[in-house]
């Protein structure tokens, strides 16, 4: 199996500034991602994807989450909504979005969580869906949407009073758009995840990826909370902690450590 990420990508992601270290979005990484062609991953070749194994794919995230898991946290949102338009049935929304988000020249992320694990306790969905006569009109609040702020494309959803959900591409632009000031998380800061307001935001039947459909989330399922997608990152992550202890482990020399008396119960030695 050829590897997705190879040495000169991953050199090229270590030399570029850090989010970690400058509190900042990860834009010279994200470029060393489109620069090497990751944002062709298992995309449809038509549109100037690149075709790929499942095993690939994943090894191809933890590689890049064991660099840098912001970087790769990021990757993973804006996979989701360029899968979501490849799966759809809408032919013109796909020749229409997919060759610039191949390609690099877009950026795009989801906002789907409340209709599948947030505020599921709520008597009110979290984002409403009303028919109009060119499509639908969407008001309410997606909470948890990563970048918002940096990308172009918006892939998100509603429930319409029927109860039936759609799910849709919607220019990150649009009007009626609000991005909320992100939130103060323990970890990933640096991906700008907080959330999206939605006021009357207008909805053209040709931007609907999905729907309307019971369980929208439920058909053609594509990665999200639970996934190997998901569990690729996390492997990713232990990778480099691993990879920091093996570091600091060949660099300190063992009279560093200090010994314990043998008598003590569980005593070891400890750097």
């Amino acid at each position: 199996m050829t590897p997705l990420v190879n040495n000169d990508l991953a050199e090229r992601i270590r030399k570029a500034a850090d989010p970690e270290s400058s509190g900042q979005w990860p834009t010279e990484r994200l470029q060393c991602l489109r620069d090497a062609g990751v944002f062709r991953w298992g995309l449809p070749v038509e549109f100037g994807g690149l075709q790929t194994s499942t095993p690939q794919l994943l090894d191809g995230y933890i590689e890049l989450a064991r660099l840098c898991l912001t970087t790769a946290f990021i990757l993973t949102q804006r996979d989701a909504a360029c899968h979501r338009i490849a799966n759809s049935e809408n032919g013109e929304l796909r020749r229409r979005l997919l060759p610039d988000h191949c390609a690099g020249r877009a950026m795009a992320t989801v906002g789907i969580s409340h209709l599948s694990t947030s505020r599921q306790h709520w008597s009110r969905p979290s984002v409403v869906a009303h028919p109009t006569a060119t499509g639908f009109e969407l008001t309410g609040e997606a909470p948890w949407v990563t970048g918002a702020g940096h990308v172009e494309l918006l892939v998100t959803g509603a429930t319409l009073e029927n109860g039936k959900q759609i799910l849709v591409a919607l220019p990150a632009n649009r009007d009626g758009i609000r991005v909320g000031t992100p939130l103060k998380l323990l970890a990933l800061n640096e991906s700008r995840t907080g959330s999206v307001v939605l006021d009357r935001v207008a909805v053209d039947t040709t931007e609907v990826i999905l729907g309307p459909t019971s369980q929208v989330m439920k058909v053609g399922q594509t990665g999200g909370t639970g996934s190997f997608t998901t569990t690729a990152v996390a492997l990713g992550v232990a990778r480099s902690t691993l990879d920091g202890l093996q570091s600091e482990s060949t660099s300190r020399s063992p009279r560093s450590w200090r010994h314990f008396p043998a008598s003590r119960p569980g005593c070891v030695r400890n750097c």
